[in-house]
C-alpha cells in the first residue's frame, strides 16, 4: 500500500500527481509483514520481496510440508514434499531411522548379508571355529587363534622353509628360540598388556614387542643363562634403549615385586 501522507512529507507530492511509469520515488508499506519501503513508483508492488516470494507466490513452491507418520516410533511429523518423492519422510530423526536399521536390517535382511559365518578346521589344532566368508577372501581363516598362527609358522615356517630365509642369519644375533611362538607366550603371560604402562596391544596399534630385560640378544641358547622378558608397547620400547643400566635395573625390580622375579 501506498502512503502518501509519508510521501508528501519527504517529497512533497503525492503519488496520484506521478504518471504510472514514473522514476520518481514513493513510500510504501508491505501488505504482508507490514515493512516501509521507499521505491520508484513504476516499481512499486504491494508486497516486499521476501513476502512476495514466500510460500505459494515462490516459483519453487512444490506445496509445502506433508504429515507422515515414523515406521519406528509412530510420532506423525512434518517433512518437505520434495523429500517424500525422493523417498525419505520414513523416519522422524536419525535415532530412530538407526534403531529401525539395527532391528531390520540385520542378518539376512542387510543389503550387505553375504551368507553369514562359516566354520572353518584350525590348521594348528583341528578345532572348528565360524568365520566371515569375507575374511577368507582376504587370506584369514586358517587359524582360530594368534597363538595358533605363530605355533604352526614357528614349525612349518622356519629356516629354509620360511619365505624371509636368507642363509641363517635372520636370527644373529638373537637366539633361535627367540621365535614368534615364544613371543606370543610371553604376551599372553603378560595380558597382551605394556608391562611398563597400562597401553593395551589394540592401543598400541600392533603385537607388543618382546623386550630382552638383560639386553642380550642371546640369551635363552645357554641352559645355564636364566633370562627374563617382556611386552613393552612401541613407545617404551623406544624409551629402554636409553639409559639401559638404569632401565634394565627398574624392569627387574618391579619384576621382583609383581611376579617374585621371574625367569625363564
Amino acid at each position: 500500500m501506498i502512503l502518501e501522507k509519508e510521501t508528501f512529507e519527504k517529497f512533497g507530492y503525492y503519488s496520484t500527481d506521478l504518471k504510472p511509469k514514473s522514476n520518481k520515488k514513493i513510500v510504501v508499506i508491505c501488505d504482508d509483514c507490514g515493512k516501509v519501503r521507499i521505491l520508484k513508483k513504476k516499481d512499486y508492488c504491494a508486497r516486499c520481496y521476501s513476502c512476495a516470494k514466500k510460500g505459494d507466490r515462490n516459483p519453487r513452491w512444490k506445496g509445502g510440508k506433508d504429515k507422515q507418520i515414523c515406521e519406528q516410533c509412530g510420532i506423525e511429523f512434518p517433512i518437505d514434499s520434495a523429500k517424500v518423492k525422493s523417498g525419505g519422510g520414513r523416519f522422524c530423526s536419525p535415532e530412530c531411522k538407526g534403531k529401525w536399521m539395527s532391528e531390520y536390517r540385520i542378518g539376512e535382511n542387510s543389503s550387505n548379508w553375504q551368507g553369514g559365518k562359516i566354520m572353518r578346521t584350525c590348521k594348528e589344532c583341528g578345532i572348528k571355529f565360524p568365520i566371515h566368508p569375507s575374511d577368507i577372501k582376504y587370506g584369514g581363516g586358517k587359524f582360530c587363534s594368534r597363538m595358533c598362527s605363530a605355533k604352526w609358522k614357528s614349525k612349518h615356517l622356519r629356516g629354509e622353509n620360511s619365505p624371509r630365509w636368507k642363509g641363517g642369519i635372520s636370527f644373529e644375533p638373537y637366539c633361535h628360540k627367540f621365535n614368534e611362538e615364544f613371543k606370543e607366550y610371553i604376551r599372553d603371560k603378560f595380558g597382551r598388556v605394556c608391562f611398563l604402562c597400562p597401553k593395551t596391544e589394540k592401543e598400541n596399534g600392533k603385537r607388543l614387542s618382546v623386550h630382552h630385560v638383560n639386553y642380550n640378544k642371546g640369551c635363552g641358547c645357554d641352559d645355564d643363562e636364566t633370562c627374563q622378558f617382556v611386552p613393552l608397547c612401541i613407545s617404551c620400547n623406544s624409551k629402554v634403549n636409553s639409559n639401559r643400566e638404569i632401565w634394565e635395573q627398574k624392569i627387574k625390580d618391579m619384576m621382583k615385586n609383581k611376579l617374585n622375579g621371574w625367569y625363564i
